[in-house]
């Protein structure tokens, strides 16, 4: 009903069970708002036909941020999806991409790593299915990597 509502610019027609929690009475309003509108189920079909291949993924706020444009994508969850964004932003010529994300950690005898501390890596490399097509990709980037064989080893944890 969204989608209807913004193609006929009719606003009620979005309203959900959010707005009205009875549903019959939902109906018959969107009902009587099409039959005002001489709006018929033919008419409603075409609206979702042309929007049968749209699908709303993840969302964009663009702005300024001290007189610099920046954006805020919210990308759903994993890798793949993160690539999906990336590679977006990539052919839009963006100069800078900082992700924010969550991840779990290890404290170890070399620095403390707190619950809730921001960390800002140099360099990070994830071991699923989507990181590797950049190394591979460019595989200089691989001569950046530090590798820790086995994080759960005695020396690391204190």
């Amino acid at each position: 009903w969204e989608f209807v509502a913004a193609k006929t610019n009719i606003e009620k027609l979005s309203l959900t069970t959010r707005d009205i929690s009875d549903y019959d009475v939902l109906m018959k309003q969107r009902l009587e708002i099409l039959r005002d509108n001489n709006i018929s189920l033919y008419d409603i079909q075409k609206i979702l036909k042309k929007l049968q291949n749209q699908r709303r993924y993840g969302r964009v706020y663009n702005g300024e941020l001290n007189n610099i444009k920046v954006s805020v994508i919210r990308s759903q969850i994993g890798a793949p999806n993160c690539a999906i964004a990336v590679e977006c932003l990539k052919r839009c010529k963006t100069k800078i991409i900082v992700r924010l994300d969550i991840c779990g950690g290890i404290i170890n005898r070399a620095s403390e790593i707190n619950i809730g501390d921001v960390l800002i890596p140099q360099l990070a490399y994830c071991d699923d299915g989507t990181s590797p097509q950049y190394i591979r990709e460019h595989p200089s980037l691989a001569n950046d990597l530090e590798a820790i064989s086995n994080p759960l080893s005695t020396d690391l944890i204190s």
